[in-house]
């Protein structure tokens, strides 16, 4: 079984002090074409095992600047009235100056967790505490006819704390329409929540094949849960490899 952990595209930040980097970024206040700069915004930096570090809020263009530390693993976590605390993960990296890229960091208003949660009705706990929802890609390949990265059908999703406790995801059917309690992977949707998840550290596992028959590949994502909130990741992003 190949074992790699990953850090989505690099991010954050951390208090002042001498080995310290600034970090710039610009908020959503949704996921996709329709959503706007979040003016307002509490942008919380957490370091590795979980505590604030740093916090700052956006201005009226969505943009913010905070100091970080250098070559830490950081959660940002974004927030403000009617919106679930979202967590980012990153890692804050060498450079004097990190500037995340437009689109990374949003917030999910109510709303939008709403549609998520009416989507997967039915998911044992997923109204209990905070959610994790996603969709698994290939990173490395693009469809040519439609311009996107391809799901990912055989993907199983789990919740790891320290190997403390483990909670499975819910997935939907074929149609992408509805919560399918049979599913035990991803699908054709490849669409995944996992329900009820534990405030603070914990890892994001995805197992998955790219070859009918072939061993299975692991990647583990180190995330923070916020009290009530949820880790959107859209997509989750696999690769196209054949294991070892």
């Amino acid at each position: 079984m190949m074992l790699r952990s990953l850090l989505i595209a690099s991010l954050f930040l951390s208090a002042c002090g001498p080995n310290d980097i600034l970090l710039r970024g610009r908020v959503s206040d949704d996921v996709g074409d329709k959503s706007m700069d979040f003016d307002g915004a509490l942008v919380e930096i957490r370091e590795g095992t979980g505590p604030i570090v740093a916090e700052t809020i956006t201005n009226s263009n969505g943009r913010f600047a905070v100091r970080v530390p250098r070559a830490a693993r950081i959660f940002a976590v974004i927030s403000d009235d009617g919106f679930l605390p979202t967590s980012f993960t990153g890692a804050s990296g060498i450079e004097p100056v990190l500037r995340v890229p437009d689109g990374t960091l949003f917030g999910v208003p109510e709303s939008t967790a709403e549609q998520y949660l009416t989507l997967f009705e039915g998911c044992p706990a997923a109204r209990e505490g905070g959610f994790s929802v996603g969709r698994v890609r290939v990173e490395n390949l693009v469809d040519s006819d439609t311009g996107e990265n391809p799901i990912v059908t055989t993907a199983r999703v789990e919740w790891n704390v320290r190997d403390r406790e483990t909670l499975q995801a819910c997935y939907l059917n074929d149609e992408g329409t509805a919560y399918d309690p049979t599913a035990t992977v991803t699908g054709q949707s490849g669409w995944y929540l996992v329900p009820n998840v534990t405030v603070g550290t914990g890892e994001i596992i995805v197992s998955y094949s790219t070859i009918v028959g072939a061993e299975e590949i692991v990647v583990v994502y180190p995330v923070y849960m916020p009290d009530d909130g949820v880790i959107a990741r859209f997509p989750t992003w696999v690769t196209f490899d054949t294991p070892t």
